[in-house]
């Protein structure tokens, strides 16, 4: 496995890394399933023999440089000694690179490709043959929910007040990167149906006020605003053993059904039912199945409850048959066989946060921020000849990118393994993602700081391919610390230090050293926010 700290490759079962000191995280909370044989709804076992990874470079062998294994001027006294050899080297690489693909025109932001494109959000990717089925699967499945979404009963003057209400719970929504699994690259935790019969689409959405549990909310549009009319919290929470969860609505708008369950050495279960009555949805009633062994482990002692007295299993069977059958579409679900069996049979309303606010967006008109009337024709203020870099500063791992003031994009990632090597390629292993794309929807958020949507991020190269030349070892890779991205902020010389994320001033180490302590930004900064990943201009 590899340090969550470093991202070195570590021994199994190891409680401190080795390399830097930093306690590892001793269970995996991966979601696994198990059918319930008796009842048929969806029940979790956890799988002890995973292991928890964090995301690292493709390679995954360099992570982010470290902060806890050494003091801060032991790192500076690294960086000190090996930042200028790295960026150079990474600089001449990179350039070599391009020249690779220059004959095809991909080597600058303007230029275009026919090679397959890689969009940040994969759900909305027009992918050649060669694209993953990940990609595809992802996108066939976003088309069946905008089908199914009802989205003609959403008017403009509707889509400002929800746009409104998605944009101050941004960061929260996007918080929630769990529901689909932890190696997944996307969630999709907002949703639109008329849940009410009034012909208007409710909002429903997914958010994490921390990093361990999420709820869900209900928004309905009422008198020229939007209010919220439902809202339960811990429905899908990151435990030892897992757990699983749908949110549902049922036929002629009978009400919400909505299911979760977390699992230890057993489980438990809980049904709601919710009805709209005055103006809110209100909890009917709610049935639990609890299920755990005895001192032994020879059988299962099970418990079923209605509002707290407790019933006979058949009740709780006849009960939650019934809803399930009277299903009209999933709103929200999480990953799980059995819930993937449940939701095969039925329609689906919910999508990603980017893919929800393109909607509103559109359906707003001219309109494309409902609380600003500027934002028509803003450039960025930068030269095109400035170069990002995003590097750890130890390793021989780097991406560069150039971007012009309409926000049109170059660069190239570039990681080596000389060590890996095979029949072929005796020189090694070089991963390599040559891109070009653009950013959109840019806007000036204060002096210091410009805020912009990745439209698209395309490779030179198809992801996943390889080639030999000169003895190395080619394997195009995606652009690490564009990819995964939707959101990007520009920051400019004066930021103050104290409104930047941690991560972001963590990642800065590796180009221009430590900033924690200074008060504001010396250069310019290119920060990936759901990624929580920073570029930085090397100083001249």
């Amino acid at each position: 496995m590899f340090c969550n700290n470093c991202g070195n490759q570590i021994d199994d079962g190891v409680v401190f890394c080795p390399y830097c000191g930093n306690k590892l995280r001793e269970l995996n909370q991966q979601r696994t399933s198990q059918p319930n044989q008796q009842q048929g709804y969806p029940q979790m076992q956890y799988d002890q023999n995973q292991q928890y990874n964090q995301q690292v470079p493709p390679k995954q062998q360099y992570g982010q440089p470290q902060k806890n294994g050494l003091s801060t001027g032991a790192i500076i006294g690294i960086i000190a000694g090996a930042a200028v050899l790295v960026i150079v080297l990474i600089t001449t690489i990179l350039l070599i690179a391009f020249s690779k693909v220059s004959n095809s025109g991909s080597n600058t932001a303007s230029s275009t490709t026919q090679a397959t494109t890689e969009k940040a959000d994969v759900t909305e990717a027009t992918t050649e043959e060669a694209s993953s089925e990940e990609a595809t699967t992802a996108a066939t499945e976003e088309a069946t929910t905008e089908e199914a979404a009802g989205l003609d009963d959403i008017v403009p003057e509707m889509s400002n007040a929800y746009y409104d209400v998605l944009k101050k719970h941004k960061s929260s929504i996007k918080n929630y990167t769990w529901q689909m699994g932890y190696d997944a690259k996307q969630s999709y935790p907002v949703a639109f149906k008329d849940l009410t019969g009034d012909g208007l689409d409710e909002l429903i959405f997914m958010e994490a006020g921390n990093e361990y549990a999420a709820g869900v909310y209900v928004y309905t549009y009422t008198n020229g605003k939007a209010d919220e009319i439902y809202s339960q919290e811990n429905i899908d929470m990151e435990v030892a053993g897992g757990s699983v969860f749908y949110v549902a609505s049922l036929k002629n708008n009978e009400g919400l059904f909505i299911y979760y369950s977390v699992v230890d050495e057993g489980s438990d279960e809980t049904f709601d039912k919710v009805t709209y009555n005055g103006g809110q949805f209100i909890k009917d009633s709610e049935y639990k199945r609890s299920s755990y062994p005895n001192d032994d482990y020879t059988e299962w002692n099970v418990s079923c409850t209605k509002d707290g007295s407790k019933i006979n299993e058949n009740e709780m069977d006849t009960f939650v048959n019934d809803n399930q059958a009277n299903i009209d579409a999933y709103l929200m679900y999480s990953e799980g066989e059995d819930i993937d069996n449940l939701v095969s049979k039925k329609d689906t309303a919910n999508m990603t946060f980017k893919k929800a606010a393109s909607i509103l967006k559109e359906k707003m008109g001219d309109a494309k921020d409902a609380s600003s009337d500027s934002e028509e024709n803003v450039t960025l203020p930068v030269d095109d000849s400035i170069i990002f870099s995003f590097s750890s500063g130890a390793g021989a791992w780097g991406t560069s990118i150039s971007i012009d003031k309409d926000g049109n994009f170059g660069g190239g990632y570039h990681d080596s393994d000389m060590g890996d090597i095979g029949d072929g390629y005796p020189n090694g292993t070089v991963y390599v993602s040559n891109f070009t794309g653009k950013f959109t929807n840019i806007k000036k958020i204060d002096d210091y700081t410009y805020e912009m949507e990745l439209e698209e991020c395309t490779t030179a190269n198809t992801i996943g391919t390889e080639e030999i030349e000169d003895g190395i070892r080619y394997v195009y890779s995606e652009p690490y610390g564009i990819s995964g991205g939707e959101t990007f902020y520009l920051y400019l010389p004066g930021k103050p230090i104290s409104e930047l994320s941690e991560g972001f001033i963590g990642w800065a180490y590796g180009v221009i050293g430590d900033i924690s302590n200074d008060s504001e930004m010396k250069s310019y900064g290119l920060y990936n926010e759901e990624q929580d990943q920073g570029f930085f201009v090397y100083p001249e």
